[in-house]
């Protein structure tokens, strides 16, 4: 395969994406299943997925020089900007981060109050109800909108910094949070290029996730936030790479650990490289977990708030898996009668375990 094969590979993935954005007004909220053209996406995904696999094989046996890899990852940018003004198929999160981002953006803590509280429980003695509940009506009832709208919000601090400068620039418009995304994206290119090169990798890989057809669709066109890990992470694997800087490292995972709390399952094994050294590891402990604290701690305080707490009642509720989840939960119907909290325990120490193995 050469380079202009390259290219067409990369045009073809731009031209499925392009089908996404054109079908997508077909999935506008308030339609039904049967009426939308599931099949055809379904299709263009699926297509797209196996052009991609293809661009993976291809990318083995060619060279691309820094004036080449620039131009198609611009491509690769040209490809998140076709999904803006499209309709999010299948997806309603970004509801939520838009209103969590028009309430910080007026200085409100978004932690405070759930959606419809902010709509139900105006309350003429408490001022920042009356401020959201007065916003709510200006904007049509938007908290009515957001999934899981009796409870507070479950998305840590700097993601809200994120849905609050989204909201600075135009509160509520779904298109400018697609826009503040791209930029980070932009950003996660030149960090992903940075560390291929720390770990003597060829900068080209990076095509590979930017031409990535279920990470734009997921991104740009269903609005995910994850995309906002990408920077943090990155600059925790670049620093922590021969040891360069375990420290600054452990602040990047903690900024991470504040934009989604999973990344912190992946202390122990980015800095296993330090087991050896006690002082070091003691110090990049020490600062992961208070820097971590410090950061999710509006967060985090929710957990002692009442039953609305959006993070109390997805640590009690949420089954990541449907299938395993009930299996485990009956094997313990036998010796607790709270068989789901003792499961939940179960795999919580399972998962933290796995992580130090």
């Amino acid at each position: 395969m050469n380079n202009r094969a390259i290219y067409a590979i990369c045009v073809l993935i731009g031209l499925l994406i392009l089908c996404v954005r054109y079908i997508s007004p077909r999935f506008i909220l308030g339609t039904t299943t049967f009426n939308h053209p599931y099949i055809e996406f379904v299709s263009i995904l699926t297509v797209a997925g196996c052009v991609w696999m293809v661009l993976l094989h291809g990318l083995k046996n060619v060279q691309i020089n820094r004036s080449q890899l620039f131009y198609l990852l611009c491509g690769a940018v040209l490809c998140r900007v076709i999904l803006i003004g499209s309709v999010p198929i299948y997806e309603n999160d970004w509801i939520r981060y838009l209103w969590d981002g028009a309430v910080s953006a007026q200085f409100i803590n978004p932690y405070a109050y759930s959606p419809h509280a902010i709509i139900e429980g105006y309350d003429s003695l408490n001022v920042q109800i009356r401020q959201l509940h007065d916003y709510a009506l200006s904007n049509n009832m938007y908290p009515d909108r957001v999934n899981y709208g009796e409870l507070t919000t479950i998305y840590p601090p700097v993601a809200q910094i994120v849905f609050a400068v989204s909201a600075l620039i135009a509160p509520l418009n779904l298109d400018v949070l697609r826009c503040v995304f791209i930029v980070v994206d932009v950003l996660t290119f030149i960090l992903l290029i940075k560390a291929l090169k720390a770990y003597g990798r060829d900068a080209k890989w990076a095509l590979i996730y930017g031409f990535n057809p279920l990470l734009i669709y997921a991104g740009f066109n269903a609005v995910h936030m994850d995309v906002l890990l990408l920077p943090p992470l990155l600059l925790c694997l670049i620093w922590v790479k021969d040891g360069q800087a375990p420290y600054r490292a452990a602040i990047a995972l903690s900024v991470a650990s504040a934009i989604k709390l999973w990344p912190l399952l992946l202390a122990p094994i980015l800095f296993r490289h330090w087991r050896g050294d006690f002082k070091t590891y003691t110090i990049i402990a020490l600062i992961v977990s208070f820097t971590s604290l410090i950061l999710n701690w509006p967060l985090l305080a929710t957990l002692f708030a009442e039953t609305s707490s959006g993070l109390g009642v997805y640590t009690r509720s949420w089954a990541r898996s449907a299938f395993i989840f009930p299996i485990i939960v009956s094997g313990f119907e036998f010796i607790s009668h709270d068989p789901d909290r003792l499961a939940r325990y179960f795999i919580t120490i399972i998962i933290i375990a796995t992580s130090f193995y």
